[in-house]
């Protein structure tokens, strides 16, 4: 069963419900959800805007077995891990 998830529905410039926004290492992560003209789906993105050596984004009710996730991300900054 194939189920989509987006941000569009969540109040702008507030933490999604429903995630485990946190980090490994340093730092101090800022996850919001955002407006973003070029989102796949519009109007609102999943946004880190801190700084953090390993920022995480975890959906805390998902349980997966023999199955994948797909993740469609843009990285507009940072120079020493810009992954997803």
């Amino acid at each position: 069963m194939a189920e989509s998830l987006n941000f569009d529905d969540a109040p702008a410039e507030t933490a999604p419900a429903g995630w485990i926004l946190t980090m490994t290492g340093k730092g101090e992560p800022k996850w919001t959800v955002e407006a973003e003209p070029t989102a796949p789906s519009k109007p609102n993105v999943l946004k880190q805007s801190g700084r953090a050596t390993f920022p995480l984004a975890i959906k805390s009710d998902t349980n997966i077995r023999n199955g994948f996730v797909e993740v469609k991300f843009k990285a507009v900054s940072g120079s020493e891990d810009r992954a997803a």
